[in-house]
């Protein structure tokens, strides 16, 4: 857990300060990745497992295509957010401490289960 909060704190400092870099380079590296797979798969003679690799690529160049002009509203979209999570951290903060809560919520559960089930296995021992 605390890699993946480390990971969120440099991803919304990253999409804080350069935006439009990171949102390509996302969308970039991902098409980079489901070509990459597919073509591998393809080349190792793994057609059924590079088939939906290949068809999900092209869905989501296509995707891309057609909605190019939209990028640019969804990454003023994502500055506002960005920049409203890096002053308001008090809700960026909040899942983990209601993490926290309920991994302590379950100890007790699963101490008190153990406690009965020791009870128990005492009391049908003595008989």
């Amino acid at each position: 857990m605390g890699i993946a909060v480390v990971l969120s704190f440099i991803y919304i400092i990253l999409i804080k300060l350069m935006p439009k870099v990171m949102v390509y380079l996302l969308m970039v590296l991902s098409l980079i990745l489901l070509l990459g797979i597919g073509i591998t798969r393809l080349i190792a003679g793994q057609s059924s497992f590079a088939l939906p690799f290949l068809i999900t690529f092209a869905i989501y160049a296509l995707v891309l295509f057609c909605w190019r002009k939209k990028i640019g509203l969804g990454i003023v979209l994502i500055k506002v957010a960005s920049r409203f999570l890096s002053d308001k951290w008090g809700v960026f903060i909040s899942p983990i401490i209601k993490v926290i809560f309920n991994i302590f919520f379950s100890v007790f559960w699963i101490y008190s289960l153990s406690c009965i089930i020791l009870v128990s296995n005492d009391k049908a021992d003595k008989k």
